[in-house]
């Protein structure tokens, strides 16, 4: 008996350790479990660090054709094991340079008289002065009365008054931005020091957002590793929200920083995938090579019905749509998209229910003519 009880004695701790390293594994997060290690951009090098880039499950996007060379997608589905509800506008670069416009709430032509300025407006308010094709939320903006946006805003060649330097905890808000120069090329920008300069003399439309997403094909840090500065950015970045963001394609169905994706690439599609009626959303050049895209993406959150995203998750998502560089633009409640004839197409946080009736009033918005 004395020999049996020692025997149990020296195998119950080996036990122990084995049925809870089996516990470990039943019962971690898929989410966790399953999601993969970005590209991370180190000394001018990328390495690919951890786990490979493994494929998301194949997203079958919803899709309309709104215009020559104008597709909207949109979907509803499971993505990092939460559910969510995405909407895309996908463009031809060309086609998006020609009939992209910012308009700040604070120098729309309002009917009101100017000393009653109005400083926010929803993208609803917006289509009703305008009448464009889609609106959707641009930049960061503050209660500030003077500025109309964190980081640089430039309407056709005239830069507004913005914010040029955010308080430390919000040092991340206006840190890049995207921008059309005067032949239509499409340039993404990082804020070098602390604060913005006056201008961006090579843009001349352009809007600040917060973290950069992508940059040649990579996704950069702090975003890569979330290893964000202040509890304020972990908040804002590290956790799942809402969320806007607007990228360019490379055009050729891949890109330097991810494996081929199911998402990303579908077959007898052109680019990008994004197709309507089996007609590729980018037309292709002389040589029949599909041209380079421009996505706007809205993903909703703070809904059962979606969860959002954190900034990693939108830019693995970008990364396997084909985006080579990418900003993310403000989001949370913000996050809108409204399409002519169809009205607010997302479901806006707003109010708290998964409808489409919760805009908040912003300064500023991208309009597609």
């Amino acid at each position: 008996m004395g020999d049996r009880n020692l025997l149990i004695h020296k195998i119950s701790p080996m036990a122990i350790i084995l049925l809870l390293s089996l516990a470990f594994f039943l019962f971690t997060p898929a989410e966790l479990s399953s999601l993969p290690e970005p590209f991370i951009r180190l000394d001018g090098d990328s390495t690919r660090v951890g786990r490979s880039i493994q494929p998301q499950k194949s997203m079958q996007w919803q899709r309309q054709k709104l215009e020559p060379g104008i597709v909207w997608m949109y979907k509803s589905d499971s993505l990092y094991g939460a559910p969510q509800y995405l909407n895309l506008l996908a463009m031809d670069a060309d086609t998006a340079a020609a009939r992209f416009r910012l308009e700040a709430a604070d120098h729309a032509g309002k009917p009101h008289p100017p000393e009653e300025p109005v400083h926010r407006l929803t993208a609803s308010g917006f289509a009703r002065i305008f009448d464009p094709l889609a609106v959707i939320n641009a930049g960061f903006f503050s209660d500030h009365p003077d500025y109309v946006s964190s980081g640089i805003f430039k309407v056709r060649g005239d830069v507004l008054p913005f914010m040029k330097e955010e308080p430390e905890e919000l040092r991340f808000v206006g840190s890049s931005a995207v921008g059309i120069d005067r032949e239509g090329n499409w340039l993404f920008f990082n804020r070098v020091d602390a604060a913005w300069p006056s201008d961006w003399p090579e843009a001349h439309t352009a809007v600040a957002g917060a973290h950069r997403l992508l940059e040649d094909g990579i996704i950069p840090e702090p975003v890569a590793s979330e290893s964000y500065a202040s509890r304020r950015e972990q908040r804002h970045a590290g956790l799942r929200h809402p969320r806007t963001a607007i990228c360019l394609t490379d055009g050729a169905g891949s890109n330097s920083g991810s494996q081929a994706s199911d998402l990303r690439q579908q077959p007898g599609t052109g680019s990008t995938g994004w197709q309507s009626d089996d007609e590729p959303t980018a037309e292709a050049d002389s040589a029949g090579s599909p041209r380079p895209e421009i996505l706007i993406l809205v993903a909703d959150g703070r809904h059962n019905e979606a969860v959002g995203l954190t900034l990693r998750e939108l830019a693995m998502v970008l990364l396997d749509l084909g985006c080579v560089d990418a900003v993310n633009l403000d989001g949370g409640g913000s996050s809108t998209m409204y399409l002519r004839g169809r009205g607010v197409v997302n479901h806006p946080s707003g109010n708290g229910v998964f409808d489409h009736e919760g805009e908040r009033a912003v300064r500023t918005v991208i309009m597609i003519q």
